[in-house]
């Protein structure tokens, strides 16, 4: 039986508690490198200022102790307030801008929230009209009354939620997101994933690959194949899925025949790396040190994306790869530099320049698409002209 979700009382209690702990949060990294300079300038000042030190750190210790403590009980008692009132019982805990904010956060510090205010952390759950459904005999029955033998499963990236793919379509004529259009085209049925994408690639993989046991367990009719369509680290936790899959023996393994990855940084990427020397740098001076304290509260998930270690692709399916650059040739030196502005170019398509494995694709498989964004693949008619290209062929 799949555990129900956190109720709308509990989820702002929770938001409350995280709001708190992270005014206090914030307010030690302040008090710190506020001790670091003040340090600083009563050394330059000689032994003569120590009675005057000793006067100053008790009063700002007492001064942020208690900033810290209003910053938790104001959080706490907002999260009381709002669980008491209306805003306990509306939809806007469903609605799309709460579902940003939620993606970003939890791509930003999501093992945190999951340690801390579990119920704030997504659970890795199939997604519709923006809700969780159990997968489960009946509830996908009900989820999906027309569902096909043809699978596509979408995992969003870092700091995304399902939303991130687009408006679905309101009827067959509308274009919708690949997911729709998939569905008219090649009799897919389109099933889109939440998960905190802040958690370590490993362990998303994890959850990845028992979803899917049970998914094809569960669907309504028996399931011939199944598709993986990962955005960015969606590609990465489908990588890690599969490896377990594999791993265990799972028969949702066989039925894979293609695994698409949209901007996935196969080789790492770049922006890790240099928050990495950064961090560095910001520790070589007391002043500085809370800056790197700062940065170095990022996610597991995004520490993770500096060197991603996920072995070889699974053998049975066919793998493709799309890059983006915002040149219109990967050679351009915009593209070069910056590649789709998040992931370079020869890292969305394996080629293994940045210490990893070289990817074992065809050529056929891999494509790029000029003078578009990390963000564009994931709407774009020219993506989707390549997916349904790649989907229509066989293995």
């Amino acid at each position: 039986m799949t555990e129900p979700p956190p109720s709308r009382t509990a989820r702002l209690r929770a938001l409350g508690r995280a709001l708190g702990d992270a005014g206090a949060h914030l307010t030690g990294r302040v008090e710190e490198m506020h001790r670091s300079i003040a340090g600083r300038a009563f050394a330059a000042a000689g032994p003569g200022a120590a009675p005057v030190r000793t006067t100053h750190d008790a009063i700002s210790a007492v001064v942020y102790a208690s900033v810290r403590g209003g910053a938790r009980l104001g959080g706490r008692a907002a999260g009381v307030i709002g669980a008491l009132t209306p805003l306990g019982e509306g939809e806007w805990l469903e609605g799309p801008r709460l579902a940003f904010l939620e993606g970003a956060v939890c791509g930003a510090l999501g093992d945190h929230v999951e340690e801390r205010h579990a119920e704030l952390a997504p659970r890795m759950a199939v997604r519709l009209a923006g809700r969780d459904v159990a997968v489960e005999p009946a509830a996908l029955a009900g989820a999906f009354p027309r569902a096909e033998r043809r699978v596509a499963v979408f995992l969003h990236g870092l700091c995304e939620t399902e939303a991130a793919w687009g408006r679905p379509a309101l009827d067959d004529d509308a274009l919708g997101t690949y997911g729709d259009r998939l569905r008219r085209h090649l009799g897919h049925s389109p099933v889109f994933l939440r998960y905190n994408s802040g958690l370590r690639v490993a362990e998303n993989g994890r959850r990845f690959a028992e979803l899917l046991d049970r998914l094809v367990t569960a669907w309504p009719v028996e399931l011939e194949e199944l598709v993986l369509i990962g955005h960015s680290m969606g590609g990465l936790v489908v990588r890690s899925a599969c490896l377990h899959g594999e791993r265990w023996g799972l028969p949702w393994v066989g039925r894979v025949r293609h695994c698409v990855y949209l901007g996935t940084p196969h080789d790492g990427a770049a922006l890790e790396r240099a928050a990495r020397r950064a961090a560095g740098a910001l520790r070589l001076l007391p002043e500085t040190r809370a800056l790197a304290s700062a940065i170095e509260v990022r996610s597991a998930g995004i520490r993770d994306l500096a060197h991603p270690e996920l072995g070889p692709l699974l053998a049975s399916a066919r793998h493709h790869a799309i890059a983006a650059t915002v040149g219109a040739s990967p050679h351009h030196l915009s593209s070069r530099l910056l590649g789709d502005t998040l992931v370079p170019h020869a890292s969305a398509l394996g080629h293994g320049r940045s210490g990893g494995a070289a990817l074992a694709l065809d050529e056929d498989d891999r494509h790029h698409l000029g003078g578009l964004h990390h963000f564009s693949l994931l709407d774009h008619p020219l993506v989707y002209e390549r997916l349904r290209h790649w989907l229509a062929q066989g293995v």
